[in-house]
């Protein structure tokens, strides 16, 4: 997803749903989460199989639990990595050339930046 000025980037949550076995009964939602100084802070609660989240550079695990009327289940925990730590270090396409033709629509062709 986008990332932001201050070192954040929204990341789409993709849940992959109990077996019928584990989940010991109708999964009523997923909650996806982070702990912070100790704190649960709640970033989605959905009864989807994904959402979106806005990860910020200090979020290092989010944890996603399924529950239903029984309860919760233990969480699975996603490790949180970035290979980019700051918004400038993406750079630009480089020789960007855009055309239209009335047969085929509108091309657009660019070379991969350089770092």
């Amino acid at each position: 997803g986008p990332a932001y000025m201050n070192g954040s980037q929204e990341a789409t949550v993709l849940i992959k749903p109990l077996a019928p076995k584990d989940a010991r009964g109708r999964i009523l939602g997923y909650t996806v989460f982070h702990e912070s100084r100790g704190e649960v802070v709640n970033l989605c609660n959905t009864s989807d199989t994904k959402c979106k989240v806005l990860v910020s550079p200090a979020m290092r695990t989010i944890h996603v639990t399924a529950y239903n009327s029984k309860g919760s289940s233990m969480p699975a925990s996603i490790t949180v990595t970035e290979e980019h730590n700051n918004f400038n270090d993406f750079l630009s396409p480089t020789n960007m050339q855009i055309s239209h033709d009335d047969h085929r629509g509108i091309s657009v062709k660019w070379e991969l930046p350089k770092y």
